[in-house]
């Protein structure tokens, strides 16, 4: 008997020292709705309880209410997503507060956390002109000829407009300003400004925030909107020797856009183009960087691009050719 206690004792403390080394165990609850907040039922979704490893995934598919409660042992980052027919995928992460419990049984804090995720609804991909400047191996990047000058950019040619390219219709119009310019400049320091605006009365561009990396495939809403755009935008970027630098370029930030805007003699818009950028419009030097979008067809707000109908004839031009939607 003396024996069996010990040998318990011993398997007890055993078990205790590998428990202390575990992973907590997080429990997690989806909620999966569409555009519109309507439950989707019959998603499948998935959580990764540990980074870049598969021993802490857990699947399971939504209820009527669109929940999937997931759990697992992992570490505080959860990383989680959802699919189904006929939506986009969408994900994101989380990070838990704390951990709770005794050796054997600890627990992620918050326990069976509520998270939601919204699936957008696939509803008219359209053919779009996809014009792909991001730069790198990504892209070609758009080169002014000189600073301190604006140059006129048309988005159906994907070109400057003649003279200095094959464009016609100055959609954008671009500046980059160099305000070291007759300065005293040292060093590492500079001081630019980007500078886009318009010809058109009624042209116009906005911005809409939304996460690069976590969210819908579809990262903007499926269409423009019909008001709410300025005539110009300004972004800087500068640093001085002491590293201290002023840029302008969130990673959360996207625009829509309105060109080639027609008024009637009432002041309405009679017709217009409208269109979209992913992620922001990035400067260096003279060299431009953008994914823009755009809708040929006068008065389409449509803006949800079938990648694989590219209207410009030559995808070489403009670089790789599977983008989002």
């Amino acid at each position: 008997m003396k024996y069996i206690s010990k040998l318990g004792l011993i398997l007890f403390l055993i078990l205790s020292v590998n428990n202390a080394y575990a992973l907590p165990t997080a429990k997690i609850t989806i909620k999966v709705v569409d555009q519109d907040g309507v439950p989707v039922e019959g998603a499948k979704v998935a959580a990764n309880f540990s980074v870049g490893g598969s021993g802490s995934l857990d699947k399971g598919r939504t209820d009527s209410e669109g929940l999937a409660t997931l759990s697992n042992s992992g570490i505080r980052h959860v990383e989680y997503g959802a699919h189904k027919e006929g939506y986009y995928r969408s994900g994101n992460e989380y990070d838990f507060k704390n951990i709770t419990g005794i050796t054997g049984f600890r627990r992620w804090q918050p326990w069976n956390e509520s998270l939601t995720l919204v699936l957008n609804k696939i509803k008219n991909p359209r053919a779009l002109y996809i014009g792909n400047h991001q730069g790198k191996r990504l892209g070609k990047s758009l080169e002014l000829p000189m600073l301190n000058k604006k140059y006129g950019y048309d988005l159906m040619a994907g070109d400057w407009v003649v003279p200095n390219g094959s464009g016609i219709q100055s959609d954008f119009v671009f500046k980059i300003v160099n305000n070291s310019e007759g300065k005293d400049i040292k060093g590492r320091e500079f001081d630019y400004s980007f500078v886009m605006s318009f010809n058109n009365e009624g042209d116009g561009i906005q911005i809409h925030n939304a996460d690069p990396i976590y969210g819908s495939q579809l990262r903007l809403p499926h269409e423009a909107p019909i008001s709410g755009y300025k005539k110009e935008l300004i972004q800087r970027k500068a640093r001085t020797n002491n590293y201290f630098s002023h840029n302008d370029f969130p990673e959360n930030r996207n625009y829509f856009f309105r060109v080639r805007t027609k008024i009637d003699d009432e002041g309405n818009i009679e017709s217009a183009l409208y269109g979209k950028i992913y992620g922001n419009i990035t400067f260096s030097g003279k060299n431009i960087g953008m994914l823009y979008y755009l809708n040929p067809d006068e008065n389409d707000r449509n803006l949800e691009s079938d990648y694989k109908k590219n209207l410009f004839p030559s995808k070489k031009r403009h670089g790789y050719t599977e983008y989002p939607p």
